[in-house]
């Protein structure tokens, strides 16, 4: 899916994360419920960077944040998957 393709989908937001999520989904099963059970800003944050490959000056441009709020939700998206993956 291309950064377009994700920027058109904004009145189908779950769409759009769900089609993000196949790849990463298909690389790493052990992080399959990890994923789901991440809150929605997180898993947003996380597919941004991680399968679109976006800068942090993207992500924070896309989503209205600073560079900075980018980084600490990263940083928390990142804690909370492998909580989650390790509790599960």
């Amino acid at each position: 899916m291309s950064i377009t393709t994700f920027q058109t989908a904004d009145a189908d937001e779950g769409s759009a994360v769900r089609a993000l999520e196949a790849p990463v989904r298909a690389r790493t099963p052990g992080f399959e419920d990890a994923l789901d059970d991440l809150a929605p800003e997180h898993k947003s944050i996380l597919l941004l960077r991680e399968c679109l490959r976006l800068d942090y000056d993207q992500i924070a441009q896309r989503l209205g944040i600073t560079r900075a709020a980018v980084a600490d939700r990263l940083s928390a998206a990142r804690r909370d998957l492998l909580r989650a993956r390790d509790s599960g």
